[in-house]
């Protein structure tokens, strides 16, 4: 990245990473989905000068050199006037083009309107979002709500796939979504601070329309393996949300969150069914387990290796137990 770039930057990336710590990666957490009660979180307030041009520059281009994965700066939000709530009627974001599930739904520049309500957020989603979630859906060929819902996410790739089923037999590819930002490196989450987004076998908790992120859904990091290998303070809080934005969380652009929360909270309001967030750091992990670099690593990811065999063999969400150690045993489903 240019000095002059990282320079207009700066203070954005240092606010964010003050409240983020706090927002993305605290201990505690529920595992009951509780859209009515979301923890509070910081307000949204503002694109610094110069963040705006510069999250367009990294949607266009995210592998370039330097890009950054944190672009914005967020500070205590003013509320907003009835007026200014009552003109700011956001306009809908194009639908895009037609795309097999293997194509991948890039992220996109829209952004969503921070002095929405909760309500407000999930009536703009569905208004925009639902036909084009229901369209997905009937060409994989599977019913909405769906009784399986699997989101795997793969951290080298950036790239995160919808599978749903009937929940009798093999689930389909739904979408495959790019993610915005992930912090961190290759490796699982061992403790509070340490700027990783996990690695494991997990499911959405609550849902948090009010986030400070637009829309959110817990992962309910830590598990009964993290919490058994990780340090005494593993952290905690750590969401799917939009804004683009990520200190050990998976961040989505505004539009693209809108469609995961529709799907996810639709599966679980309409079908009493959580979703399944499967996290690994690499689709060839036959590759990562040859490389010295991560040999630390390489003992966790044949474990959950595993569980992403098991689901390739079967196309069935895996059946996984956690043993004294801390260990993942996963048993496949057929």
């Amino acid at each position: 990245m240019e000095t002059r770039t990282w320079a207009r930057l700066s203070t954005a990336l240092t606010t964010l990473a003050l409240v983020l710590l706090v927002a993305c990666d605290h201990p505690g957490g529920s595992t009951t989905p509780d859209d009515a009660a979301p923890p509070r979180e910081p307000g949204l307030a503002a694109l610094v000068p110069g963040a705006r041009a510069a999250t367009a520059a990294f949607l266009a281009d995210p592998n370039a050199p330097g890009s950054p994965s944190v672009l914005l700066a967020v500070a205590p939000a003013r509320p907003a006037s009835p007026a200014s709530r009552a003109a700011s009627r956001p306009t809908p974001p194009p639908a895009p083009p037609p795309d097999g599930s293997a194509a991948v739904r890039a992220p996109t520049t829209w952004q969503a309107e921070m002095s929405w309500s909760p309500g407000q957020r999930l009536a703009h989603a569905t208004r925009a979002k639902k036909p084009e979630v229901l369209r997905l859906f009937a060409a994989a060929g599977v019913a909405f709500p769906p009784k399986d819902l699997l989101f795997r996410v793969y951290k080298q790739e950036k790239e995160l796939e919808v599978w749903a089923g009937d929940g009798a037999s093999a689930l389909r590819r739904v979408a495959t979504y790019g993610i915005c930002a992930a912090s961190g490196e290759l490796g699982p989450k061992r403790a509070e601070g340490d700027l990783q987004v996990p690695e494991g076998f997990y499911r959405f908790g609550y849902f948090a329309p009010g986030s400070a992120f637009y829309l959110a859904a817990l992962i309910d990091y830590p598990n009964l393996s993290d919490r058994i290998r990780g340090a005494r303070a593993p952290g905690g809080q750590i969401l799917m949300h939009g804004k683009c934005a990520s200190i050990g969380c998976v961040s989505m652009t505004d539009e693209r969150m809108e469609e995961l929360y529709l799907m996810a909270y639709g599966a679980w309001r309409d079908g009493g069914h959580r979703t399944d967030v499967h996290i690994f750091p690499a689709r060839d992990l036959d590759a990562l387990l040859e490389d010295e670099e991560h040999v630390a690593h390489h003992d966790f990811w044949r474990e959950i290796g595993a569980g992403h065999a098991a689901f390739e063999a079967t196309r069935r969400i895996p059946k996984v137990t956690i043993e004294k150690d801390g260990r993942y045993v996963v048993a496949a489903v057929r």
